[in-house]
Formats: C-alpha cells, sequence, structure tokens
C-alpha cells in the first residue's frame, strides 16, 4: 500500500529522499504513495509534523520498547500492515553559513539551526521497512541540509494563516531546490506560494492547472505527467530530467 504512485503512473523513482517542507498534518497520503519507493521520506515544519498512527504494539524508543506510541498522530495505517516501530530523537546543530555563502554570497561567519528530529523505521509485515524522518525546523533552512532528492512533495501551503509564507517558486530558492534535485527526481505541487512576482515565468505551469505542461528550468527539463487528486487537492507531477547530465 506505500507504492500507489507506482501503481497508478507506473513510473519508477529513482534512489533518493522524498522532502515534503512545511508539512504539518498531511502525511498519510504521500507515505501510501511513495513510502516504499524512496531511502527516506523528510517531512519538515516548524510547527509539529504528525505522522499516522502505526497501531501497532511493538514500539521501541531508542532500542527500548515501549508499553505505549508517544507521538502525536493524523490518520492511521491499518492494524497488522506494520510488525514494528523505532523511534530516534535527534537534536543536531547546523552551521548554514557555507550554504549562504554559496547561494547568496553571504559572509556572515557562523550561523547555526538546530534541527530537531525524529528518525523512524517501520518493519513491515511482508518484511520491508519504510524510514520516515520529522524535522522542526524552518522548511528553508531544512533543504540546505539536503541532497540527493528524488521527491519533492508541495501542497496546501499558504503566505499566512497558519502557512510558511515562504516562496517555494520564487526563482531564488526554485533554483536551490533544483539543484538538490537527482535527475529524474518527481516534483508534486499544487503549486502554492508562488511569488506574486513571478506570476509569468517559465515555470508557471507550476501554478496554473489549465496550463500544466512540460517546462524547463535550470537546466533541467520538466516533463508533465498527469494529476493526483485526493482530499479536494489537485496536484500536477512532473518528471525531471537534467540536460547536462554526462
Amino acid at each position: 500500500m506505500f507504492d500507489n504512485f507506482y501503481k497508478k503512473f507506473g513510473i519508477k523513482v529513482p534512489e533518493g529522499v522524498l522532502f515534503y517542507p512545511c508539512a504539518g498534518y498531511d502525511t498519510l497520503e504521500p507515505i501510501e504513495l511513495f513510502g516504499s519507493l524512496v531511502d527516506n521520506m523528510i517531512f519538515a515544519d516548524i510547527r509539529d509534523v504528525k505522522l499516522p498512527h502505526p497501531n501497532c504494539d511493538m514500539i521501541f524508543y531508542h532500542n527500548v520498547k515501549s508499553r505505549v506510541y508517544k507521538e502525536k498522530s493524523q490518520g492511521e495505517i491499518h492494524r497488522g500492515i506494520i510488525e514494528e516501530v523505532h523511534i530516534n530523537l535527534e537534536n543536531r546543530n547546523l552551521d548554514i553559513s557555507r550554504s549562504l555563502n554559496n547561494y547568496f554570497s553571504i559572509n556572515l561567519g557562523s550561523i547555526r539551526t538546530v534541527n530537531r528530529s525524529k528518525k523512524i523505521e517501520w518493519f513491515l509485515e511482508d518484511k520491508s521497512k519504510i524510514k520516515l524522518t520529522t524535522i522542526k525546523n524552518d522548511g528553508f533552512l531544512s533543504l540546505l541540509t539536503l541532497n540527493d532528492i528524488s521527491v519533492f512533495f508541495y501542497r496546501g501551503d499558504s503566505p499566512g494563516e497558519g502557512g510558511s509564507g515562504q516562496w517555494w517558486f520564487s526563482p531564488q530558492l526554485f533554483k536551490i531546490l533544483t539543484s538538490k534535485l537527482v535527475n529524474g527526481a518527481i516534483i508534486v505541487t499544487d503549486g502554492n506560494n508562488f511569488h506574486p512576482s513571478y506570476r509569468d515565468v517559465s515555470w508557471s505551469p507550476l501554478r496554473e492547472r489549465e496550463n500544466r505542461k512540460d517546462f524547463e528550468f535550470n537546466d533541467i527539463y520538466f516533463e508533465y505527467i498527469g494529476e493526483y487528486e485526493e482530499t479536494h487537492r489537485v496536484c500536477g507531477i512532473w518528471r525531471t530530467t537534467r540536460r547536462n547530465r554526462k
């Protein structure tokens, strides 16, 4: 049940991680779509990220069995699918000064942020394993720590009223994001939080449902695959190909 993307579109996902910034509680459907197709699913939000309840009695925190599942959850996995859950909490001080200098030519010395993350492993009844990571931090700062993104999943965000307010499809941020994609990476988005000053650009098909089509950006060709509709949200799907690959 964790490979619905392949079942629906018949497209293999390259090796890498799924990254969903500003995810909030929207985790069940991405897991059902891509859980067994990527190496790790990374959900980031400055607020809490809620994963679906695993409906499993074998819960381990730092390899110590727990009587209860202590995490806040949204949705659930049918009982019997997950046999064991292993959870490890990790706080890391990250220096993002090099990234800021590389991308923006800003050199302010050491600039640190704290990634408060939970690394979760689901051991399934079929003996396979799904890796999940939740990061309690700003979505953009989380992006700076990542590489080898094979799926970028982003929907339901807004400029205010609980949204991130980040322009993920501004030319600056979108260029950083695309530089971290592996060849063949998949983009799933409803195009929310498009920068208001960049409405008519080459990547406008990400935003305009009636105009979804192939396009190019940052020496990458985006092939339009189709739409995915669930929970009243219609997302476009693109597959990327790097023009300068050897």
